[in-house]
C-alpha cells in the first residue's frame, strides 16, 4: 500500500515539473518570437521551443520509470543474493 502511494507521489511531482517547465519555455518563447524581426530567427525560435518542450515531456515521462526500473532490478539482485546465502547455509 505504501509503495503505491510513493509511486503516485512521484508521478505527481513529475507532472508538476513537466507543467512548470512547459509554462516557462512558452513564457520565454512568446515575447522572443514577437520581438524578432527576421523570419529566419522566428523559425529558429519556434523550432527551439518545440524541441525543448518535447525533450522536457519525454524526460518527465520516462526518467522516473527508468529510475524505478533500475532500482527494482537492484532490489531483485539483493533479494536473490540473500536467498542464495540462506540456501547455502
Amino acid at each position: 500500500m505504501r509503495e503505491c502511494a510513493r509511486m503516485s507521489g512521484r508521478k505527481i511531482v513529475s507532472t508538476v515539473v513537466q507543467i512548470y517547465m512547459t509554462i516557462v519555455i512558452w513564457l520565454v518563447f512568446i515575447p522572443s518570437y514577437f520581438t524578432t524581426v527576421r523570419a529566419v530567427q522566428q523559425r529558429t525560435l519556434v523550432s527551439l521551443a518545440l524541441l525543448l518542450n518535447a525533450t522536457n515531456i519525454l524526460l518527465c515521462l520516462y526518467v522516473a520509470k527508468i529510475y524505478a526500473l533500475l532500482r527494482g532490478l537492484g532490489a531483485n539482485k539483493q533479494h536473490k543474493t540473500s536467498i542464495k546465502t540462506q540456501v547455502c547455509h
